[in-house]
């Protein structure tokens, strides 16, 4: 039996909403659901028999997608306490972090951790084997309180390993 999720976005380019769209077409290559992405507050013909909706974003009309689809779960993916649009009429919520669930745990409702890392290809390149250009690459995703966060601690470390490493 294929399980049928539908996420559904208002901000299909946000970095979070990416990596959660690639991940979960991860899962749906290895096991039996079907993973379909809806832009907006549309209801697509091609959801319409989804068992369960996960919304990213915020201002969903939660109530409108309760009568569209009265017998499907619907969770809130990776809502934040910014968007304030309240998770009491959600019947499962899902994070990318043990400090997240532990935030949202105060709304007493199911909470599923799924962190959100990307998958990246750790093959070595042609210039590796070669043995030219061999950098370390440190990448980076969050906001502006993040970066705040990161002095000194981190870039203590990051400094002290660039003099060990090229990065």
């Amino acid at each position: 039996m294929i399980t049928k999720i539908a996420i559904v976005t208002n901000i299909p380019r946000s970095p979070s909403f990416l990596f959660y769209e690639d991940l979960l077409s991860r899962i749906s290559r290895i096991s039996e659901i079907e993973i379909r992405v809806v832009f907006g507050d549309n209801v697509d013909s091609d959801i319409i028999d989804a068992e369960v909706l996960l919304l990213f974003g915020k201002n969903y009309n939660l109530n409108r997608w309760r009568r569209v689809f009265p017998g499907a779960l619907i969770g809130h993916l990776e809502p934040r306490s910014g968007h304030k649009n309240g998770l009491g009429g959600y019947d499962f919520i899902v994070v990318n972090s043990v400090e997240s669930a532990d935030f949202f745990s105060a709304y007493q409702i199911p909470i599923f951790i799924y962190p959100t890392f990307p998958v990246f290809d750790f093959r070595p390149s042609v210039a590796d084997e070669e043995g030219a250009g061999r950098v370390l690459r440190i990448g980076y995703h969050g906001n502006k309180i993040h970066l705040d966060a990161l002095f000194p601690r981190i870039t203590t470390a990051i400094n002290k390993l660039s003099k060990l490493v090229n990065i």
